[in-house]
């Protein structure tokens, strides 16, 4: 509010030198082509940003990101105050100069205000029509229609949202850029939890009269995997690894979203997610595996942090996301058999490193999912030719080592 305090300054200095300094209300003639000139270019600039955003959208009217942004724009009703309070303020400026309706030292002063109020007005505008266009207003945007469409029972409003999400994830995959991809994706966790809490209200998802709201997070989950796996295809073949690496983060956020509903969602998009990446031919099969593990082993921690805080078993969801990456491993390792074992099993050697801890002394069912990573370390062990007797490692994970050596969650006492 500078241009504006500047102007109310201003103004109020020339208010007071004209009404107690006769000598200056002789002497100083009001420039009304200038000030005309000034408000005149203020009606135009009031509509610029509008004018821009049309013409933006027309020039790329196929692209889903131009479109959104436009949108974004044009429905937002501080953008549409901050336009309409410029166009009001300069028809005010222009009766004002054209009229002799108020005393030239008023007149001057309440111009100079009006011109730095239009400064300030402007410079808001712009900001706020680039914050409009950046994936996180986009998505602040989205979330507000689908609310609004969600409150109005609109279905076609709430699918349109809904579509729209991954067509925008699409676009930024494609194209590689990992900072929007992951500002968005953050977003679109608020947006499917959105989603998720109004399902009930919605008909769209009723699948028959006899449908529970399980039913219909399912069918939701099944949309969302779906999609998912669009962008995944999308940023693996034409993005960066980078940007293959945050859509896989994206299945662990979204897993965590449909997890907190019911226990039995969130794994139809790990199998899905496991069932596309090994689709994807352009990344080597590394550093796709390698983030997949990843995603998985960070998973898993989350599940027992949880377990732990909550006082609550998550046995199922830790032994089903196991067997998801166990699968996954088998079919990366039935493909190339050139891939160490000991690199297939560091996730599941994280893990039981945090297993032992003292922290997770009291976890629920802490044996039965200890007894799984023994299996599962077990079974990869032998490709090793090592025997499956279990020893005490030292802290760490290093790939290097056999899993006779890297087994850090077994106590002695346990031998």
């Amino acid at each position: 509010m500078i241009a504006t305090a500047v102007g109310f300054i201003v103004g109020l200095l020339v208010f007071l030198s004209g009404t107690y300094i006769p000598e200056v209300s002789r002497e100083v003639s009001f420039p009304q082509s200038l000030f005309q000139g000034v408000f005149g270019l203020s009606v135009f600039l009031s509509l610029s940003p509008w004018v821009w955003v049309f013409l933006g959208c027309r020039k790329g009217k196929l692209c889903p990101v131009t479109q959104a942004s436009a949108s974004s724009c044009f429905q937002d009703q501080r953008l549409a105050v901050f336009s309409g309070s410029i166009f009001f303020l300069a028809l005010l400026g222009i009766l004002l100069c054209s009229q002799s309706i108020l005393s030239l030292p008023l007149t001057l002063a309440v111009s100079f205000l009006s011109v730095g109020i239009i400064i300030d007005l402007l410079k808001n505008s712009f900001f706020r029509m680039q914050e409009r266009c950046t994936p996180s207003g986009i998505a602040d945007w989205l979330l507000n229609k689908f609310k609004a469409a969600a409150r109005k029972g609109d279905e076609k409003g709430v699918l349109e949202s809904f579509e729209l999400i991954f067509s925008l994830l699409v676009r930024y995959g494609k194209e590689g850029d990992v900072t929007s991809l992951s500002l968005f994706s953050m977003r679109v966790v608020g947006l499917v939890e959105e989603l998720l809490r109004t399902l009930s209200t919605l008909p769209l998802f009723k699948l028959s009269k006899e449908d529970t709201l399980l039913d219909r997070y399912g069918v939701a989950e099944a949309m969302t995997a779906k999609r998912l796996a669009w962008v995944m295809k999308v940023t693996g073949e034409n993005g960066s690894p980078t940007a293959l690496e945050e859509t896989m983060r994206s299945y662990a956020k979204l897993f965590m979203v449909f997890h907190n509903y019911h226990e039995s969602l969130g794994y139809l998009l790990f199998v899905s997610l496991s069932q596309n990446l090994l689709k994807i031919e352009k990344p080597t099969d590394v550093e796709k595996d390698a983030e997949f593990m990843m995603v998985c082993s960070e998973l898993v921690k989350s599940l027992i942090d949880r377990s732990v805080d909550r006082r609550i078993s998550e046995k199922n969801a830790i032994l089903r996301i196991f067997k998801i990456l166990e699968t996954h491993e088998r079919e990366c390792f039935r493909r190339d058999k050139s891939i160490s074992p000991a690199f297939l099993m560091q996730p599941f050697a994280e893990i039981g490193q945090l297993l032992g801890s003292e922290r997770y002394n009291a976890l629920q069912d802490r044996e039965d999912i200890l007894s799984e990573l023994r299996r599962i370390l077990a079974q990869f062990s032998a490709l090793e030719m090592v025997s499956t007797r279990m020893e005490v490692a030292e802290p760490g994970t290093d790939t290097a080592a056999t899993y006779r050596e890297d087994l850090p969650f077994h106590r002695e006492e346990e031998l």
